[in-house]
């Protein structure tokens, strides 16, 4: 006699709108920002965005090709049902945006051959200089537009060595926010380009281009995620890099810690972080969370990672956070699973399963389709298009908290969607996994910057 295994029906979660000026409503984000302007517009305080630059010699024109573009109106080439005409910063902000051309700064010709030689360790130590002088005039302006040329593919990334990671690295302790700009920069639909150059840029200046629209404004979420592989004078360690966001999908800042007292599963890849140092690390976090918050302390606090919880950090996070916060430990990873959206009759839709939809299949597991199709003003969209014809679920496994399956994948599918150095509908993994694991990964390339706190936008 054999069995057959049924999954439970499955449920499916609203799209997360986003919230603009003046209190403004929207799924797309940049049909949003079209139409009302950004969330922080009614804030106020950030009427003009000043603008330096850093190319090698003669690059300037690269940056002021950008500036005109970005002042321009573009068509966009591509799936108009999602990306709308671009008409200029200013118009969709309504803030201004100059090139102070008193701070167009230039390498000299020598890092340049640093670059194209592969010279790490000298054009390391030149890039570092330079942006120091530069930290000395960054009251002058918001953000430093950086030119990078293909003709330094030489230096770009190496086994040993990422430039995205490294700049971010040096650039974040000095408080300096920094929009590169590539040849790759140059792609066929010009609206797309400046869509995510506009966004990114206003964000790096301290903007809010649009928040989650939330019932609740006392819940904080926590990415975690570990950069290892470290010795320091013959003892292992790792750091811990967490990410606080509060429950409109706002960042507050990075903090990193080494620590020491740690296990890896049976594979030696995964770290599993003992009671004391858990609870070390979620003190900080929810001070952080305070700080910014007047000494208040949220009523709920969820944790992201990709990686099981082992007990000890339950117990650890259950003693740091205390009775009076509700805790929801969560774990979401990719999966090989597979489904298909099927209409009436027992016929294959023409589009992917729809995004949100979730299926519950053991008491603490479920799947959730982060990727999959979208009803935007009654057409169908699913953005990833022939990239990924079939969007595979994630896993969704709860350690711990009492919430049913729909608060949790609603919160996990609107942290897909705040992250403001990209120009698309959602992100596939939440913006808590996204950026610790960026910052992760700039951690492990540059250890020294550990031990202080980051705002967020100077990862971006």
């Amino acid at each position: 006699m054999t069995t057959t295994s049924r999954l439970s029906a499955y449920s499916q979660v609203k799209e997360p709108e986003l919230v603009f000026a003046g209190g403004n409503k929207s799924v797309n984000p940049l049909l949003g920002l079209k139409a009302f302007g950004p969330y922080s517009l009614d804030l106020k305080y950030l009427d003009t965005i000043r603008i330096a630059s850093l190319t090698p010699i003669g690059g300037n024109g690269k940056i002021s090709g950008v500036m005109t573009e970005l002042s321009s109106t573009i068509k966009p080439l591509y799936a108009p049902e999602y990306y709308p005409d671009y008409i200029g910063f200013e118009n969709i902000f309504r803030t201004k945006i100059v090139l102070d051309s008193s701070l167009n700064f230039e390498f000299d010709s020598e890092i340049d051959v640093f670059a194209r030689s592969g010279d790490i360790c000298s054009f390391k130590q030149k890039f570092k200089e330079v942006l120091i002088s530069i930290n000395q005039q960054k009251m002058r302006f918001e953000v430093l537009f950086l030119y990078l040329p293909d003709t330094w593919h030489g230096i770009f990334k190496t086994p040993d060595f990422d430039l995205h990671n490294f700049i971010k690295a040096i650039a974040a302790p000095l408080g300096v926010p920094i929009q590169i700009i590539t040849d790759k920069s140059s792609g066929n639909c010009r609206a797309n380009v400046m869509w995510g150059i506009s966004i990114a840029t206003y964000a790096k200046a301290g903007g809010i281009p649009w928040k989650l629209d939330v019932t609740t404004n006392d819940e904080a979420f926590v990415g975690l995620s570990y950069a290892m592989n470290k010795q320091s004078e013959g003892s292992s360690y790792i750091t811990c890099c967490s990410q606080i966001f509060d429950s409109a999908g706002i960042g507050f800042e990075f903090i990193a810690y080494d620590v020491t007292d740690f296990t890896m599963d049976e594979n030696n890849r995964n770290p599993y972080l003992s009671e004391q140092e858990t609870m070390n690390i979620m003190s900080r976090s929810l001070q952080v969370y305070q700080n910014t918050h007047s000494g208040k302390i949220p009523k709920k606090i969820t944790i992201h990672k990709t990686i099981p919880f082992s007990s000890d950090e339950i117990n650890g996070c259950r003693k740091a956070l205390g009775s009076g916060i509700e805790l929801e430990l969560i774990q979401i990873q990719h999966t090989d699973w597979q489904g298909i959206k099927i209409r009436a009759a027992k016929q294959a839709d023409g589009y992917p399963i729809n995004r949100g939809c979730y299926i519950p299949f053991k008491n603490n597991e479920c799947l959730l389709w982060i990727q999959g199709t979208v009803d935007l003003s009654g057409r169908s969209v699913f953005k990833e298009g022939a990239l990924t014809p079939m969007p595979r679920p994630v896993l969704v496994k709860k350690f711990l908290g009492s919430n049913g399956w729909h608060d949790t994948c609603s919160a996990i599918l609107g942290l897909t969607k705040v992250d403001w150095n990209n120009n698309t509908l959602y992100k596939s993994i939440p913006i808590t996994l996204h950026y610790s694991s960026l910052f992760a990964q700039v951690v492990r390339d540059v250890p020294e910057i550990i031990r202080q706190k980051y705002q967020y936008r100077f990862f971006m």
